[in-house]
């Protein structure tokens, strides 16, 4: 199972909030978890290893639905 976050929900739920802490806070609910930080990009944690991604830099138009999306 993978759980995806966003940011927000991610430090609600977990009560943290350095990325690294809320990714292995949230690892126990799934396999791999995935927190995506707008702008910023997206971060991931298996349990073993780390994975990040910056995001695109583009000319947003509009969010919405944007991390259904993702």
């Amino acid at each position: 199972m993978i759980l995806i976050l966003n940011k927000e929900e991610a430090q609600v739920l977990s009560g943290k909030n350095v990325d690294k802490e809320i990714l292995q806070y949230l690892q126990s609910y799934a396999r791999m978890v995935v927190v995506t930080d707008g702008a910023n990009g997206a971060s991931a944690f298996d349990g073993d290893k780390w994975y990040s991604i910056l995001a695109n830099r583009i000319k947003v138009v509009e969010t919405t639905g944007a991390g259904d999306a993702f």
